[in-house]
């Protein structure tokens, strides 16, 4: 894990400003001195051999590996390794919150004002459906490149209570599509005002509809490279699933970034339901969440009794009456405990960027302080001391060397650098 902040960002005009010091310069020869391999030029008879000793060599060494360097990827045999070592080098600006929103919760509630104009100018995406499982769709908006099929994509996830309308959302897809990304904003199940095309309901659980998504896109559109964006249940949602794929499986999706993830239930559940500084958060979600056992009940008569709607006042007690019943885990017990992402962390493989303040009001930082986040090379962390949860509203818009961003949501801009360069590397030869 590499916790270490520079300087970089977007363009004003959505354009990258080409520079050399965008990547480090490539040489026939690409030492690693974090891992002591030295890899071989591309198409050698050594290269292969160099690309496994390098791999073996980030994973027994992650902790060491990542105080040189943020990001060491190959392509070979289906997944994406390269030939050749090409060490991603990237800096990030530090985070400086607006003067006017220190304290966590102002981060936070700020975010629920009216959103800029940017975010707003989305043009007419497309709607679509997607069939998850044989009894469920969720619908997506997809904004296509005009290079449609060689264009790399982002799939962006949205959090609990929300949908794929959200500013967030929005200002994603607009940095990403400024970018050259195809971006496809994904409701959850029954998200949006499409509960009527699901009888469950949706959970943190339910990477199967993010596989089934990806898996259309790939096979049906012919998108070969995939990128996955998500936020706060969202992001642990990407995380959990990014972890459950391992290395092999999927070799479409090439990298991933989390804003904010829920990645421990339980320990988000026991803040939100207990500590008074968040009772505005708690009743926000549980008014969301009601509302939505209301609509269900009445769509599909039997699937849920709203009459006990009424007497919950905490999420715990929702998710025991609902949320484990209706789900595949039967109890809130094990579905706080097998639903979260955390346990996966140790398992993924592919290049992810995860963002989280450490005063965020609801997302405890303990969570992050796990080993399996310390030791993943393949992880890469952005954990300023303030931004509250979702939010990262900034004192000034970064500009520094060859990017600058689009406006001051440092968290939209820190993932749009960071696929765009993820990307840099995979159009290098």
């Amino acid at each position: 894990m590499n916790t270490s902040n520079g300087y970089g960002a977007l363009p004003p005009a959505g354009r990258y400003r080409s520079s050399s010091s965008a990547l480090p310069p490539t040489t026939a020869y690409t030492r690693l001195s974090c891992v002591g391999v030295v890899c071989a030029p591309a198409g050698s008879a050594s290269a292969s051999t160099a690309a496994d000793a390098a791999v073996r060599g980030i994973e027994a060494n992650g902790r060491e590996c990542m105080r040189c360097c943020s990001q060491v990827r190959f392509r070979r045999r289906g997944y994406h390794r390269m030939s050749r070592a090409i060490v991603l080098d990237l800096d990030f600006p530090s985070f400086r919150p607006h003067p006017w929103l220190g304290s966590p919760h102002a981060q936070t509630l700020a975010t629920r004002l009216p959103r800029r104009a940017l975010a707003r100018r989305a043009p007419r995406d497309e709607a679509r459906r997607f069939r998850v499982d044989p009894t469920s769709e969720i619908v997506a908006f997809c904004r296509w490149h005009p290079q449609r099929r060689s264009a790399p994509l982002a799939v962006l996830l949205h959090g609990l209570t929300g949908d794929a309308t959200a500013d967030y959302m929005l200002g994603l897809a607009e940095k990403l599509a400024q970018c050259g990304f195809s971006t496809v904003r994904m409701n959850m199940r029954g998200c949006g005002g499409t509960e009527a095309l699901s009888r469950s309901i949706y959970h943190a659980g339910l990477t199967e509809d993010l596989a089934a998504v990806v898996r259309s896109l790939h096979e049906d559109d012919g998108v070969e490279r995939i990128y996955l964006v998500g936020c706060s249940l969202g992001g642990g949602m990407v995380l959990r699933w990014i972890g459950e794929l391992g290395r092999d499986s999927f070799p479409c999706v090439r990298g991933a970034a989390a804003i904010s993830p829920s990645v421990d239930l339980a320990a988000s559940q026991h803040v939100l339901d207990t500590q008074t500084r968040c009772r505005v958060y708690r009743d926000f979600f549980l008014s969301g969440l009601k509302e939505q056992i209301r609509v269900r009940a009445r769509l599909h008569p039997g699937l849920a009794d709203p009459t006990a709607l009424g007497a919950i006042r905490t999420l715990r007690e929702f998710d025991r009456r609902y949320t484990g019943p209706l789900s595949r885990y039967g109890s809130v017990e094990r579905y706080y405990a097998e639903a979260s992402a955390l346990p996966l962390v140790g398992a993924i493989r592919r290049s992810t960027l995860v963002i989280t303040a450490q005063d965020d009001p609801f997302i405890p930082f303990a969570s992050f302080r796990d080993a399996a986040f310390d030791h993943n090379a393949w992880i890469r962390m952005l954990a300023p001391e303030r931004g509250g949860h979702v939010a990262f509203i900034a004192a000034q818009v970064s500009e520094h060397r060859n990017w600058c961003d689009l406006d001051r949501h440092w968290a939209e801009n820190r993932v749009a650098q960071f696929l765009h360069h993820l990307e840099q590397g995979e159009r290098r030869p």
